[in-house]
């Protein structure tokens, strides 16, 4: 596991921003839910930073975003 500050891609250390908006990092073209796993280890939302998700629900109770569990690991 590697943890990096949001904006950055762990691989290639690129600018990577909103990876739930831009899946694929635009330096080095790595994608989020392939090679790359957002670590989610409280339960805002990761797409507004102002809602709440869950395991349990995973759809933001501010703006609708769905989680992919295929692109998350819950910490």
């Amino acid at each position: 596991m590697c943890m990096v500050p949001d904006n950055y891609c762990p691989h290639c250390w690129g600018d990577w921003d909103f990876k739930f908006k831009h899946g694929t990092c635009p330096e080095c073209a790595y994608e989020l839910g392939r090679k790359v796993k957002y670590l989610l280890d409280n339960d805002v939302c990761p797409y507004c930073q102002e809602g709440k998700v869950t395991v349990e629900k995973p759809r933001c109770d501010q703006c609708g975003f769905e989680v992919d569990g295929k692109k998350v690991v819950w910490g």
